[in-house]
């Protein structure tokens, strides 16, 4: 089952510790410096390998290099879309499918929860018409009005304002409908400034007194099908310890990786960029509740 925003400790809970007690995650130059103690990895899309228009071709070396001896890399991203609607994206980047074992999506764990669990109930879609495809062809009924449904599939915010969301928000709230979020980042970093995602929708309907799901990081069920992906590239099963989690999101990469005891390597130049300029590194980390085990300024070998 997805997890309930509430149970995976994704909420922005900042948790200032005694700044002196804090031991800071280790800073690291390259990927390579502690590749040789893992035998797979999970490697975030949006802010380490790319920016939604572009490669950084640093981080693709180090994918290159990581996945070179027989390591396996797995791809794991909050999009909303589909698996081959991003590997199609991605190659039409350059980026060579050969250099990974699978994509994850959240896009696509969503769909299979829909699937799964509410096959022949109704749903109504919150998101913009670029995520069509991850609806379309559902087992589910869908409905024009919040009010009709069972479920609210969240796929990205739109309105420019968030609070603009409210009305259908509370239609929804008021017959006890389900959010399921097919995004759960709250922002991305595109072209230099913050994007809003379905996150922050999640966040608001919390507020109003709804119930949301997490079809992503740092929920369970992505992180499960990556493991079963690894298995499957791998052979047989790789023990958690042997996997390393690497992203820019201290909520969702960051606190993934924690919830399901992974080491983890945080990207400090992506979405937390600029509150590490401003915070300073360790006023930062003191204000999460979980760590890292390494830090890098961008992804390289």
């Amino acid at each position: 089952m997805p997890v309930r925003r509430t149970e995976a400790g994704a909420r922005a809970v900042r948790r200032r510790t005694v700044v002196k007690r804090l031991t800071l995650p280790g800073r690291i130059g390259g990927l390579g410096e502690i590749a040789e103690r893992f035998a797979a990895g999970l490697f975030d899309l949006w802010g380490t390998l790319y920016d939604g228009d572009g490669l950084f071709p640093q981080a693709v070396k180090a994918l290159e290099h990581f996945s070179d001896p027989g390591r396996v890399a797995i791809l794991l991203s909050n999009s909303p879309q589909r698996e081959e609607r991003v590997a199609r994206r991605l190659h039409r980047l350059g980026l060579d499918p050969a250099l990974h074992a699978g994509l994850v999506t959240s896009g696509e764990m969503a769909r299979r929860i829909l699937e799964r669990d509410w096959s022949g109930r109704r749903f109504f879609h919150l998101g913009p018409k670029f995520d069509r495809p991850t609806v379309e062809g559902l087992p589910l009924e869908e409905v024009d009005q919040p009010r009709e449904a069972d479920l609210l599939l969240a796929t990205g915010p739109v309105h420019e304002r968030i609070e603009d969301h409210l009305p259908v928000l509370r239609e929804g709230c008021r017959v006890g409908a389900v959010m399921l979020v097919a995004n759960p980042d709250r922002w991305v970093i595109h072209r230099g400034r913050k994007v809003a995602c379905a996150g922050l929708l999640g966040d608001l309907y919390e507020e109003i007194g709804g119930t949301v799901m997490l079809a992503g990081k740092p929920g369970p069920t992505i992180y499960q099908e990556a493991f079963r992906r690894i298995a499957s590239a791998a052979g047989a099963a790789v023990a958690k310890r042997k996997i390393l989690a690497i992203g820019d999101g201290m909520e969702t990469d960051i606190a993934g990786a924690r919830a399901g005891r992974l080491a983890s390597l945080f990207v400090e130049g992506g979405l937390h960029a600029s509150q590490l300029g401003r915070e300073g590194v360790r006023n930062f980390f003191a204000g999460w509740p979980w760590q890292p085990d390494w830090r890098i300024e961008r992804l390289r070998w």
